[in-house]
């Protein structure tokens, strides 16, 4: 939000002007300054007041901000009730985000019964107003067929609307549609597309996903130099599958020197972010004593650690069974 050119005393001194006055949107920008620290020090309970006179008055944005603010607990109690109260009352003016956010609190059953039915409504309410996210949301619906049957061709449909409005998350998940074939033909020229703009953005699961494109030489040229380029990118950002894959690349000595301390420093972010298979590589380097003094003790508390998440799931050995090319 731009107020006054970046003169933020000066907007205050006006919204608190025209707040005495009675201008609902003052008391929203007054809301929004304390919200973002805009010339003021960031102060969430006192935007919490400001937006709930506004929203008491009827404004959708401030009841959206409200309720955003009851979700997470910032300047306010976490109180879900509460956040679901104000983010219905603006999904009912027709507040696309709110939409969404309402969409939310019904697919993961947040102060009220998980119905995914609902949900769907919601994100597809706010699909239908163009917001974003809304439609990153209604596609994954599609995707994972909850609340919906079973459509990758309609989530690409949405994840393609929301992708190109320049959503880095939705320029991801398509890619991924492209890499798999899921819902259009396999594309993997296309699949780097998409995956180098959510990349570019900074996008942590692009970042890797791009990486591993590099390092299959799947619709771009192989080239180690450039999977560890975005790999490394993944994992400062704490991507788990980030972590792993960077950690693999020097256990193996593919575009970096070997160097198993090095990759006994990014499987143990990655594992101690419960990564299963991340989990087993920790495990083998401590059985095997690479990049790290051998101990049987750490490396069998490692095993089970992945073991017992993988208990009793389809697959479950071949996610502990080491890293596949």
């Amino acid at each position: 939000m731009r107020l006054f050119n970046g003169d933020y005393d000066k907007a205050y001194r006006e919204f608190i002007s025209l707040a005495k006055e009675g201008h609902v949107k003052a008391l929203h920008n007054i809301g929004v300054i304390y919200d973002n620290g805009f010339g003021r020090p960031k102060n969430q309970t006192i935007a919490a007041d400001w937006y709930r006179l506004a929203a008491k008055k009827g404004l959708a944005n401030s009841q959206g901000n409200l309720g955003r603010l009851y979700r997470s607990g910032n300047g306010v109690p976490q109180d879900f009730a509460k956040a679901l109260e104000w983010f219905g009352k603006a999904a009912k003016q027709g507040h696309p985000l709110s939409q969404k956010n309402l969409g939310d609190m019904y697919r993961k059953g947040l102060g009220v019964k998980k119905n995914n039915a609902k949900a769907l409504k919601w994100y597809r309410a706010s699909a239908e107003r163009g917001n974003a996210w809304g439609l990153l949301s209604l596609g994954r619906m599609y995707e994972q067929e909850r609340g919906v049957k079973k459509n990758y061709a309609t989530a690409v449909k949405w994840y393609r609307k929301a992708a190109e409005i320049g959503l880095a998350l939705a320029q991801n998940n398509l890619g991924t549609m492209f890499r798999k074939g899921n819902g259009t033909p396999r594309d993997d020229v296309q699949a780097v597309k998409w995956y180098r703009k959510a990349a570019k953005q900074g996008n942590a699961f692009g970042q890797k996903n791009l990486g591993d494109m590099y390092r299959k030489g799947r619709g771009v040229k192989r080239n180690y130099k450039s999977t560890i380029k975005w790999y490394c990118a993944s994992a400062k950002k704490g991507e788990t599958w980030g972590l792993l894959s960077l950690g693999r690349m020097y256990e193996q000595g593919r575009g970096v020197k070997k160097n198993f301390k090095t990759a006994v420093k990014w499987y143990r972010q990655a594992a101690e972010k419960g990564l299963p298979l991340a989990q087993n590589m920790l495990a083998n380097l401590y059985r095997r004593g690479k990049g790290v003094r051998r101990n049987d003790k750490e490396a069998l508390k490692w095993y089970r650690k992945a073991a017992t998440q993988c208990e009793g799931l389809p697959g479950g050995i071949e996610v502990v069974s080491g890293f596949r090319r």
